[in-house]
């Protein structure tokens, strides 16, 4: 697991984009699961972890590390946008 702090599209929630701070980028492949949150400077966080046997908790658990080495909570999220296999 590689998980580093740096200073389809849906909405996590119907609260206006404009409060939103982050925007999260995931992709799920067949051997390891990436994250990144980015704000307008840039890359505040990104963790690579193993995909192993359940990609979808994959996902969620790359993302949940992100969000926790930003320092931020889901809801700063504005938008994810998510790509891999299946």
């Amino acid at each position: 697991m590689v998980c580093i702090a740096l200073a389809g599209l849906f909405m996590v929630s119907e609260s206006s984009v404009s409060d939103k701070s982050l925007f999260a980028g995931l992709d799920v492949g067949s051997l390891s699961t990436k994250a990144v949150l980015m704000d307008e400077n840039g890359i505040v966080s990104h963790c690579t972890i193993a995909t192993g046997a359940n990609p979808r908790a994959a996902g969620e658990s790359a993302f949940e590390k992100a969000l926790a080495l930003s320092v931020r909570d889901r809801s700063a999220v504005a938008f994810i946008v998510g790509t891999g296999y299946g």
